[in-house]
């Protein structure tokens, strides 16, 4: 009876000459809570292993299909967040220009001089005042001024 059983068997002798993968062998069969043999430990290891290799071939492409649709959703995201990012730029320039120009009429007419709707319009007082540029110089960015 018993060697009818062992000739069912297949025996397999494996040499492990790559150290780490020895480490981790062993790393792994002690953090198990039951003990086993090595012989029990490598067979559960060759189960697991022809598992994911004979994986059915649908659930591989599954997978490929998820990381496709997760690349393709990650794509439309990054447009989204970089039209977005376009227009909050536009804004802030917009922004900018507006309190530079309301600060630059403050100060004209404090200074007593004449101010025209055309001034206005054509932007004359939309540049960042001098005072501010020095600041901006030392501190680094001028976010495009």
């Amino acid at each position: 009876m018993k060697d009818k059983k062992l000739a069912q068997c297949k025996q397999i002798y494996v040499r492990i000459q790559d150290k780490k993968l020895a480490d981790k062998y062993n790393e792994i069969k002690k953090t198990r809570r039951e003990k086993v043999s090595d012989n029990e430990f490598a067979q559960e290891l060759i189960k697991l292993g022809l598992d994911v290799l004979s994986a059915n071939k649908d659930e591989l492409n599954n997978f490929t299909n998820s990381s496709e649709e997760i690349k393709r959703l990650l794509g439309l995201v990054l447009k989204e967040v970089r039209k977005m990012s376009k227009d909050n730029s536009a804004m802030i320039q917009i922004k900018n220009k507006k309190s530079n120009a309301i600060y630059n009429l403050l100060v004209a007419q404090s200074l007593g001089q004449e101010v025209t709707e055309t001034e206005i319009e054509n932007g004359m007082y939309d540049e960042l005042p001098e005072r501010f540029v020095e600041e901006l110089r030392e501190g680094g960015d001028m976010n495009g001024e």
